[in-house]
């Protein structure tokens, strides 16, 4: 198994794939269930997001994180946060991708390695190779695989389990597409159309969630689709609460005892961000950092990563 510089491991064997391990060194803190590898194929993961052209705050990143999927052994970075450098960053996607190999993790079919990097001073050989802002790519013997949709496909079909998490539902998809950039979108506006807005979609999940009468989106297991809305509901409930007095409704019952599920979890609630960070997050963009990626810049940290796993 390659091991990337930049990553920093403090390793304790646990008695279950599913006992958090939390060590903390100068350089990172990892997220640590044990298991022995069993395979040799490598696949890496790096992930980073941009919306609109502002990157999001340094956290779990958006702004950077490599994760190394193998069909037993995984290893990842993510931006640590904003505020003390070492605890989760509050990024949607990577509390997205943290959630679907934690489940993975439960399911033994893979091990799972989480380190945090702090974006505001990354360690050097990070800063060197990964100072780009490149979105998700999957890296599978020397083969780079972009855009979520092939990354979720790739998992799908090459690691044991994957097929049960990614499931296909297209009316679940419709149905939380687009939860996320209304939130943005009321923070922005901070107007009573933009409420109404979220308001409508949020009451259109709690209506599915009351004619489906299971725990989850899909049924009484957890999918690909109840990690993508989770951390939008935490988001909403924190920066909604804090920077417009929003509250999901009371009303809403189906969907307060979906969120009443998942809060019982390890997979969401090892993966969620502190209030603070998420707060924080939000602040940050309200500053508005842009970073272009340029195509050229693109294929070079493809090409780097490429090398460092032929050797």
């Amino acid at each position: 198994m390659v091991t990337l510089p930049f990553l920093y491991i403090v390793r304790e064997r646990t008695l279950s794939p599913v006992t958090e391990v939390i060590a903390a060194t100068s350089h990172a803190c990892v997220l640590l269930p044990w298991f022995d590898a069993g395979q040799t194929d490598h696949i890496t993961l790096i992930h980073n997001r941009q919306l609109n052209g502002v990157v999001e705050s340094p956290s779990w990143p958006e702004e950077t994180a490599a994760t190394s999927l193998m069909s037993r052994d995984t290893d990842g970075s993510e931006s640590a946060s904003t505020i003390d450098g070492r605890r989760k960053g509050a990024c949607l996607f990577c509390q997205e991708y943290f959630m679907d190999l934690y489940l993975l993790a439960e399911l033994k079919t893979i091990s799972l390695k989480v380190t945090t990097v702090d974006m505001q001073k990354p360690p050097p050989d990070f800063r060197t190779n990964f100072e780009a802002t490149p979105p998700p790519i999957l890296i599978d013997n020397g083969m780079a695989v972009l855009e979520n949709e092939k990354i979720e496909r790739h998992i799908m079909k090459n690691v044991p389990g994957g097929h049960n998490l990614f499931v296909q539902d297209k009316e679940v998809a419709t149905l939380i597409e687009n939860l996320y950039s209304k939130l943005k979108l009321m923070l922005l506006k901070k107007d009573d159309p933009k409420t109404n807005n979220l308001l409508s979609h949020l009451r259109k999940i709690d209506e599915h969630l009351g004619r489906k009468k299971t725990r989850f989106l899909t049924g009484d297991t957890m999918c690909c689709f109840d990690c993508e809305l989770m951390p939008r509901l935490q988001h909403i409930r924190v920066a909604g609460k804090y920077f417009m007095d929003f509250e999901i409704p009371v009303e809403a019952s189906h969907l307060w005892r979906y969120m009443y599920h998942m809060y019982q979890l390890d997979a969401f609630t090892q993966s969620c961000p502190a209030d603070q960070d998420i707060i924080n997050h939000y602040k940050l963009q309200q500053v508005g950092v842009s970073t272009p990626l340029s195509p050229s810049l693109l294929r070079t940290v493809v090409q780097h990563i490429t090398q460092l796993l032929a050797r």
